[in-house]
Formats: C-alpha cells, structure tokens, sequence
C-alpha cells in the first residue's frame, strides 16, 4: 500500500529551511572566492544590461579529479585550432582527423558557479560530482535540477570551445525551462543555441548540428539524427537527460547513450 507521507510532506517549507541554512554560510564561502562578474554576451538585447557573478574554484582547491576529461587532455585530436577568436565561424567537420573536439587547457584550471541564486551546499555538492563523473540527479520538484544542470552545462562550454553540449527533454515545457536557466542564470550566449523538435526538418537540423555548440532537443530527434549521421557523437562533451527514469528498454534515450558509450 503506497504511503501517503510524500502528499503531506511541505516541499515549499523544506526549501526555505534549506536556503536559510544555506545563507548562513553564504557570506563566509563568497569570503573565501575570487569572484568575477560576466557580461552577457546575448546579442538580442534581452539580456544585454545583465551581469552574471559567479564563484570561481579550482580544480586544484577541493581535490577532485577531473575524470570525465581524462581522454580530451592531452589529446592530439582536435576539432579546427580549439580556439574562441572566431566565434561564429562554420563548424563544419571535413575529414577523418577533426572528429574529436579539444579541451581548453587554461578554462579547465578552473570550474565556477553562480552566486546570483541562493547558495545551497546540496546543489554545489552535486554539481561538483556531475562535473567530476557520470551522476544521476534524484531530487523532488522544485529542489534545483534545472540549476544544476545548467550550472554543469556552461562549464563544459567554457572547457570545450568546439564541443557539442545537449540536454534532452520529452516535453516542451522542460526545455524551456532548461533554456531559460541556460540563459538567465549563467549566461550561455543565444547565439550558440538551439532548439530543435521533430517539427523542424532534417537538413535544417543538420545544418544547425554544424555551427551550434548547445542544442536543446527532444529525445526521437536526437536518437533520429545520431543513427542518420546528421550529429556525431564524437563532438559530444556533454550529454543532460531530463525525466532520466524514462530510459528504458529501447526508448529513445537508451539508443543514444549507447551510441555514445560506443563512441
């Protein structure tokens, strides 16, 4: 017989708890960071005037070993000259040698995170873990999945300057709300985003898989364009699925985080 414990339980009270205690302790970890301010770079203006304060740690500081990056550095596979000086140049792959995309050595150094939404010591936890290593993000609604994820996503931006970053969700309404967090919260720049459906045809999804960096997409387009070639999981550096407990059997989600691990 299923409980009714979770029906009862005050969500909206334990996450006022959890940022009062998380305030508490806010002055003295600021106190203990650099802190750096981040013009946006949005181009549409809806952002412009906006300022995004972030905390800047080190790799070096917390003892944490970048596993996940363990097969980029040091790597003599790049994508194009791995640098950021032309930023809307054409991505497109021409040969056998630019599968693999590059780190960036010197952004690597350092991972941050954004001090303009509360501090809560469980979100700062988990984003180091997912930075780290492969995590899978059990939390109840409204507790900050959406932050992390975007918190996760802008640092593998900065760290892959050719790299391809996805988040995959099966309805609309989360995508939205991840691309809001992506671009309100941490600034990821709206000219290297996008948000394709299975409403938008293939060659234009395909172009877009060429000169886009972070693509917001439903879990058939995504599983549609790896098994067509359209995008190459070899450019991928990042890969966030929502509604994860979806992954089951042969759905959509299951067939491209194979092809990825295959990769």
């Amino acid at each position: 017989m299923a409980s009714s414990c979770d029906d009862e339980f005050d969500w909206a009270a334990a996450v006022k708890e959890i940022d009062d205690a998380c305030e508490r302790v806010a002055l003295a970890s600021i106190a203990e960071e650099p802190v750096r301010s981040v013009a946006s770079e949005n181009q549409d203006g809806n952002f412009r005037h906006g300022k995004f304060p972030f905390f800047y740690r080190s790799k070096s500081s917390n003892g944490a070993r970048q596993s996940t990056l363990d097969g980029f550095v040091g790597s003599s596979k790049k994508f194009g000259d791995g640098g950021e000086s032309s930023s809307r140049a054409t991505m497109a792959v021409d040969d056998a040698e630019n599968l693999y995309v590059s780190i960036d050595p010197e952004t690597a150094k350092t991972w941050i995170y954004p001090v303009n939404v509360p501090l809560r010591d469980y979100q700062f936890s988990i984003v180091k873990t997912a930075l780290f290593s492969n995590t899978l993000v059990a939390l109840p609604t409204g507790l900050g999945k959406t932050l992390i994820a975007a918190v996760v996503m802008y640092n593998y931006f900065r760290w892959f300057p050719r790299g391809k970053i996805i988040f995959a969700a099966p309805s609309r309404p989360l995508v939205m709300q991840q691309i809001e967090a992506c671009h309100n919260i941490v600034g990821i720049p709206q000219e290297w985003t996008i948000d394709m459906t299975g409403q938008m045809s293939p060659s234009k999804r395909s172009s877009f898989w060429e000169t886009k960096r972070v693509f917001f997409v439903t879990p058939q387009v995504l599983e549609k364009d790896i098994k067509s070639g359209r995008c190459l999981v070899t450019q991928f550096v990042c890969l966030v699925i929502d509604e994860a407990h979806r992954a089951m059997g042969n759905y959509s989600y299951c067939t491209a985080v194979r092809e990825v691990q295959a990769s």
